[in-house]
């Protein structure tokens, strides 16, 4: 497996993961020393068993050079369950539920600033917006100051890549370093003064009978903005793109929108945010004929579990109201995605204000698209697109 092999994104580098899948669900890579593991079964043994397949395989210091608290998504019971406990008080289904109409405003806002236009970048103008705009309300952040977040996000998914060098490392410190000047004076702020939001939560919250420290609510807050944006974001592009690729699909949803809950699960299925995600082995195991040892590092790749015949039928078929779909996007276990309800419902509510307002919608170009992000992660560059302009705004957007 070639360096350019290993960081092709989904829609070119599917082909090459399945035909491994089809040799057998785990595979050895030699030349970077890492095992893939590949089938729907076996990927949710991996993501089961934390104590075996531990997440402390160096992600957990993706924000060493803005805090000394390891992120989240890096750490394994019992650290992680005391701090998932606090973060999970930001989704519970109470929560999203008030948010549905926020979702809806915000998606409403950035699309009048291109509706007349007929046309816009829905990367640029749609999926990168609405994420950051919603995480910035609920931590209580001025809703503008997204185009911030936006840069330190892309730094920090690019720093957490399974394949990040030590140069390039060197690149994430500057913009790292601002977004904790940033957040140190918001979190000092909500000391003296705590407000209703989520970040005064967080600096306020008592877990275990004793507070977070500064730096554990800077962890907390950066992997809020970093996962709450490329998931989402990610989505929503993946999912116009999808559904220009499939008129007839897109005509079904069109046509009945109670199909949006369906067509999303579809989308994080067919061609999940996350493509790849690192495991180290902390214990001798055996996978499929394959003798792990103490050290070794491994990817579950989701876009192969989620394509495993064995668990769907035509796997390789887009279809916006498949039902059942256990798919792995949002992961499984106890690092379940715990904005996994916000996603969904700012993907729903992204793809019902296009559908609504943009009519005719299709590719402004033929262009290739290009993939951008880091190599575990699935977004595109850009997705340029033209319309009809449709219905006015239906809601009241002076507030959002």
């Amino acid at each position: 497996m070639t360096s350019s092999t290993f960081s092709e994104p989904h829609s070119s580098g599917l082909p090459y993961y399945q035909e491994l899948a089809r040799k057998g669900e785990v595979h050895f890579e030699p030349s970077r020393e890492m095992y893939l593991v590949l089938s729907h079964r076996l990927v949710r043994r991996v993501l089961t068993d934390p104590h075996t397949f531990s997440c402390r395989n160096g992600i957990e210091d993706v924000f060493k050079d803005a805090t000394s608290a390891p992120a989240l998504l890096g750490l394994d019971p019992p650290d992680h369950t005391r701090l998932r406990a606090l973060a999970a008080s930001a989704f519970t289904p109470q929560t999203v539920a008030r948010l549905k109409r926020c979702t809806y405003e915000l998606a409403h806002r950035a699309l009048n600033e291109v509706i007349e236009a007929g046309a816009m970048d829905v990367v640029a103008d749609i999926s990168d917006k609405l994420p950051l705009m919603v995480v910035a309300g609920i931590l209580g952040l001025p809703r503008d100051d997204w185009k911030h977040f936006l840069r330190w996000s892309h730094y920090i998914a690019a720093a957490a890549a399974p394949t990040v060098t030590r140069e390039k490392e060197a690149d994430h410190r500057v913009p790292l370093l601002e977004m904790r000047r940033y957040l140190l004076a918001e979190i000092e702020d909500r000391r003296a003064r705590p407000m209703e939001d989520l970040l005064s939560r967080f600096v306020h919250a008592d877990v275990e009978g004793a507070r977070l420290d500064t730096e554990e609510v800077l962890s907390l807050t950066m992997l809020l903005v970093s996962a709450g944006h490329g998931t989402t974001a990610n989505g929503i592009g993946q999912g116009i793109r999808w559904l220009l690729a499939h008129p007839d699909q897109l005509d079904k949803l069109r046509r009945d929108r109670r199909l949006l809950p369906t067509a999303v699960e579809e989308i994080l299925r067919y061609d999940p945010p996350m493509y790849m995600v690192p495991r180290v082995v902390t214990r001798t195991v055996e996978l499929e004929g394959h003798t792990l040892e103490e050290g070794n590092r491994l990817l579950y790749v989701a876009a192969t579990a989620n394509r495993d015949e064995n668990v769907f039928s035509h796997p390789d078929r887009f279809d916006v109201t498949r039902d059942p779909n256990p798919h792995l996007s949002f992961g499984y276990g106890i690092h379940f995605c715990l904005g996994a309800a916000l996603a969904r419902q700012e993907m729903r509510a992204a793809l019902d204000v296009i559908l609504d307002r943009c009519l005719h919608l299709e590719r402004a170009d033929t262009a290739p698209l290009e993939h951008g992000g880091a190599v575990h992660l699935n977004g595109l560059k850009h997705l340029r697109v033209r319309f009809q302009p449709g219905a006015q705004c239906s809601v009241d957007v002076a507030a959002a």
